[in-house]
């Protein structure tokens, strides 16, 4: 038979998903269907954390007829007194509610092990941490889109976080930047003691303002903070709240560890429990284990540097990912604290006092103002220059010498130093005022001369440390803990930032009217002096804030990133990693707000990836389907990508088979998170074909992604005079004559409408079906750009197998192609950029 050349012009209508309102309605179909102890479940969530209770409750509120599970290794503390009673903060550090993980030792820093506190309980860091509610500055977040990450800005951040709060007014903050109806409550602390009132009044005599509107992008001064608590019953606000406004879908399995995340080739099916028991993800598998478990479970899945998990004994490599675990950030602290005068009380007197301590729970036990209230509420950020010109000189020089500018967080972060647009709006030192003793020295022993004393505490963080360290884990035994090494101050912007804080903290102490309220500087004490001894001194005092993220960075694949823009892992499919660990680059701030607002954008990227409901938003996209070598009728390059997947489930009309032409129009509604996403071709011809067949399009490279369904919009007949290879034409008017063409969500209504309304017994049939897609932004639309090309070269075997052979020059082959015996073909392609994929 002649070789067929055949070209088909093709105007597709591209629909940009809206989100939908959340809802805690399930149905009571699904509301008794999602119960534990099933082998199958649609999304497996590993670790039921910060973020992982947030996405479940969204998943479960806008997906209801969906079924997640939540895994968790540690058990319920919701009634636990030092969880909920938020003056027992820190009482848990170092108990069964703690993974009590610890570095390597630390060169730098006397070779000392540190310990990293992570929360191993329901709830996860949440239900440890101080409580502490603050945010960045604008450029903190406007930072991982520039770092390669669209979509991920302040403006985006910001809105993620301000849903998550319910904040209480309070003369104390007066400025924008607070949430209103969020899950979690925040307020300003009701108790505050008298000594904390020299605070703010000693920051200011020392030239830093007063800052009443802290979360709003410019955290710059010196303030009271919100603290996540509920103003009820005045308990801790953390992530168990979310389970409060789920629906009946999602199901908590405690006390678990999962050892894996299982494949099928590179597709990720789900897990294996440390008891060998495997569960099935029907749609995806969500990693929230946090920043040093969630690289974990890569590894031991075989993702990961191969070198890393060869010395681990993990066999079998599905992602050479050499970012995974790399990229560890950290807030650095050290602290100094302060004998109080004998007029003074500090909440030192809790653990002292037995009596007090009985009468302040009961206090706390009947709802009135009591010593359990409180949680810390003093901060101040300053830029080095605040502290002074000398400093900033200092600590700008040591930046330039110690960055690697090849490194774009390096460099960002020299920026932050050196950019005099940013400098005066970039914290880089953090200052908090904390009642009662926290240090390195230990309260006074029982038989000290100043046991029984009260203390007042200051504590600093260098909030944009150069350092960046690694997890990594040592063997495929999941109880044996990873490798951490956060490599604490070997940078020597690192070593000296810390130097300068705890010198300037000895400054404010030191500074009226703070001055008048303490006797005996206890930590560090008078002998220190020198800069030797200063360096000394932060060398053997130097500990971790908890603050630690980066090491599943959202970074492109090429700057050592683990996950893309939609927090999807690289190289394999069906698997995302939502916690603290993608956080490309630290904020300066504590982490929390950053967290949940990670866990709310990635709802909605998920929810839209698997909702197919609503759109808004139009595109007209051209795409070119050739038969043979005909070359497209676009004169732009051609870039080659890949097909990952072909299926044929689109059924057509008998009556279609006598035409002339072999081809059928195809309008396609595309949906996507947050903007244009994919275009999907239908072909179908009445014979094999003789020659490859190869399909040119204007979309980016990230555009396609997998089908999961469609809607067959009927068969038409077209006006009198339509040939088929005028039908794109024909349609095409329809769309761009449309006067709501960019906006209208109903636009695939009207044509169909109009198209009914036509004279149906004469002119050309046609059949159109809706095909819903997902896929990544608007901005990926490439006018004159490069055009992704699939090529389906011709079968091999017999028609009717299963069979056929793709180019795969960029590394992906062909799942489950088909071929129909001699009759029709359709293709429903999804494009997947080498060492990515979308679905």
């Amino acid at each position: 038979m002649a070789r067929l050349h055949l070209t088909v012009f093709t105007r597709l209508l591209a629909v940009l998903l809206q989100i939908l309102p959340a809802t805690a309605v399930v149905p009571p179909s699904t509301a008794h269907a999602c119960t534990s102890g099933l082998r199958s479940y649609d999304f497996i969530i590993v670790g039921g954390g910060t973020a992982g209770l947030a996405v479940a409750t969204r998943l479960s509120q806008r997906l209801p007829t969906s079924c997640v599970l939540v895994i968790e290794a540690g058990q319920d503390g919701r009634t636990e007194p030092g969880i909920f009673i938020p003056g027992k903060k820190g009482s848990t550090i170092g108990t069964k509610y703690d993974w009590n993980l610890t570095t390597v030792a630390q060169s730098e820093a006397n070779n000392r092990v540190i310990g990293m506190t992570r929360g191993k309980v329901l709830g996860g860091s949440s239900a440890l941490n101080l409580m502490t509610w603050d945010r960045g500055s604008i450029k903190d977040y406007d930072a991982w889109e520039e770092l390669g990450n669209p979509g991920w800005n302040w403006k985006t951040i910001q809105a993620a976080m301000l849903k998550v709060e319910n904040f209480v007014p309070s003369p104390e903050y007066v400025g924008g930047g607070v949430g209103k109806g969020g899950i979690i409550q925040t307020l300003m602390n009701r108790i505050l003691p008298t000594h904390q009132l020299t605070f703010i009044p000693t920051l200011n005599a020392l030239g830093v303002k007063k800052n009443l509107a802290s979360l709003d992008g410019h955290p710059i001064g010196v303030m009271r903070q919100p603290t996540n608590i509920r103003l009820k019953d005045y308990t801790r606000s953390y992530s168990t709240s979310y389970l409060n406004a789920a629906g009946k879908n999602p199901v908590l399995l405690l006390n678990k560890r999962v050892t894996k995340v299982n494949f099928v080739g590179t597709t990720a099916s789900g897990i294996t429990l440390e008891d060998g028991t495997v569960i099935s993800a029907t749609k995806e598998v969500i990693l929230s284990a946090g920043s040093f478990q969630s690289p974990g479970l890569l590894e031991l899945s075989g993702i990961g540097n191969s070198a890393v998990l060869a010395a681990a004994g993990v066999r079998k490599v599905i992602s050479d990912l050499p970012g995974v675990g790399e990229n560890l950030q950290d807030h650095t602290r050290i602290q100094s604290s302060y004998k109080l005068l004998p007029n003074f009380l500090s909440f030192d007197r809790l653990r002292i006092n037995a009596t007090y301590a009985a009468l302040q729970l009961a206090l706390y036990n009947s709802h009135l103002t009591s010593a359990y209230d409180y949680t810390g509420s003093g901060y101040a950020y300053l830029n080095w220059s605040q502290v002074s010109a000398s400093t900033n000189s200092d600590l700008l020089a040591l930046a330039r010498k110690s960055a690697n500018l090849s490194n774009p967080i390096d460099a960002k972060k020299l920026a932050y130093l050196s950019d005099p647009k940013l400098t005066p709006l970039q914290s880089q030192l953090e200052i908090i005022f904390s009642d009662g003793y926290t240090g390195v020295k230990g309260y006074p022993a029982a038989d000290a001369p100043l046991f029984g004393s009260e203390f007042f505490s200051l504590l600093a963080a260098s909030v944009h440390p150069f350092g960046r360290g690694s997890v990594h884990v040592k063997s495929t035994n999941i109880n044996t803990p990873p490798a951490i090494d956060p490599k604490y101050l070997q940078n020597p912007y690192d070593l000296h930032s810390m130097i300068v804080a705890a010198k300037f903290m000895r400054t404010i102490a030191s500074a009226a009217p703070m001055s008048g309220i303490w006797t005996t500087e206890y930590e560090p004490g008078a002998a220190v002096a020198t800069d030797k001894d200063w360096e000394a001194y932060a060398r053997a005092n130097t500990l971790s804030i908890y603050h630690p993220v980066g090491t599943c960075a959202m970074l492109p694949r090429k700057d050592g990133g683990v996950v893309d823009s939609k927090l999807r892992v690289y190289g394999v499919s069906h698997l995302r990693v939502v916690d603290a660990s993608i956080i490309p680059i630290i904020p300066g701030a504590h982490i929390q707000t950053a967290v949940y607002g990670v866990a709310e954008m990635a709802a909605d990227i998920i929810v839209a990836a698997w909702n197919s409901n609503s759109f808004s938003k139009f595109y007209v996209l051209e795409t070119w389907l050739t038969m043979g070598e005909s070359p497209p009728p676009y004169p732009g390059p051609s870039a080659q990508l890949p097909i990952n997947h072909v299926t044929s489930i689109l059924p057509l009309d008998a009556d279609l088979v006598a035409l002339s032409h072999p081809h059928i129009l195809l309008i396609s509604i595309i949906k996507s998170v947050d903007g244009l996403s994919a275009t999907v071709v239908h072909y179908w011809t009445a014979r094999s074909p003789m020659a490859s067949i190869t399909i040119y399009s204007q979309l980016g490279i990230n555009s396609f992604q997998y089908v999961r369904n469609f809607r067959e919009l009927g068969t038409f007949i077209l006006p009198t005079g339509i040939e088929p290879s005028d039908v794109h034409q024909c349609l095409t008017s329809l769309i761009t004559e449309s006067p709501t063409v960019s906006s209208d969500p109903e636009i695939i209504p009207h044509i169909v409408a109009h198209l009914s309304s036509l004279p149906q017994n004469k002119g050309l049939s046609v059949q159109l079906f809706s095909i819903p897609v997902f896929g990544s932004s608007a901005e990926e639309l490439l006018a004159g750009g490069p055009i992704p090309r699939w090529k389906w070269a011709k079968p091999t075997s017999v028609y009717g197998q299963k069979s056929g052979s793709w180019e795969v020059e960029l590394g992906k082959a062909i799942e489950d192609g088909e071929w129909s015996a001699g009759k029709d073909l359709q293709i429903l392609v999804k494009g997947v950029p080498e060492g990515n994929a979308d679905y």
